[in-house]
């Protein structure tokens, strides 16, 4: 089944286009949204050196969740930024699952 990762959240309107678009376009009250329930930290192990999706499968049992590491940790060369020893923020599962 295909999803949207902004499914659940409201339209909102966007000065930049003129236009109403799906999802909330304050990246900071996403993130906030997305961190509500506390984040837990974890040390990328070397199997999963540059595999997000593996980690999402892990923490949320579905691999194609992990624009949601990739988001609320600002990593922007995914997936070079999965580096081994590299602490990064998992949100809590439960969140997520309200979430998406």
């Amino acid at each position: 089944m295909a999803y949207s990762r902004f499914q659940f959240f409201p339209d909102a309107w966007s000065d930049t286009i003129q236009h109403n678009q799906k999802g909330i376009l304050n990246t900071a009250e996403l993130k906030e949204r997305i961190e509500a329930d506390g984040v837990e930290l974890y040390q990328i192990p070397l199997a999963y050196k540059y595999r997000p999706d593996l980690i999402a499968q892990l923490f949320y049992g579905h691999g194609d969740l992990h624009w949601i590491l990739t988001y609320i940790n600002d990593i922007n060369d995914a997936p070079e930024g999965y580096y081994t020893n590299r602490v990064i923020k998992i949100p809590s599962p439960k969140r997520i699952s309200e979430l998406v």
